[in-house]
């Protein structure tokens, strides 16, 4: 497996499912831009709660990054055209709305 961090745009909006241990985990599908191809789609599961939190509440065409543990993938279309893909197992999941609780937090501890 790759550490990677991945930047993109949610193709859909994340579900949350159960597993067989009744764990709750979080799959999600992202688009990612790559320099050999036009892009990537990435496949997420989420079993950390708070990568299960952020993932839930975005929706199709939100953009995120994620931080994770990766395997890349190839495979190959009815038309017999090869493309790459990537499963990741997301450890932390960054959004634009993160930043902007932070920035309001903070000027909001600036004002007390």
């Amino acid at each position: 497996m790759i550490e990677a961090l991945v930047s993109g745009k949610m193709l859909a909006k994340p579900t949350q499912k159960e597993g067989k241990n009744k764990k709750p985990f979080v799959l999600a599908r992202v688009t990612a831009q790559s320099h050999s191809e036009d892009s990537v789609t990435v496949s997420v599961i989420a079993f950390n709660e708070d990568a299960q939190e952020t993932l839930l509440k975005l929706d199709k065409g939100d953009l995120v990054s994620i931080a994770g543990k990766a395997s890349p993938k190839l495979w190959e279309d009815p038309k017999g055209e090869k493309h790459s893909s990537l499963d990741l197992v997301a450890n932390r999941v960054l959004t634009v709305f993160d930043a902007t609780a932070t920035n309001s937090q903070k000027a909001e501890g600036a004002n007390v």
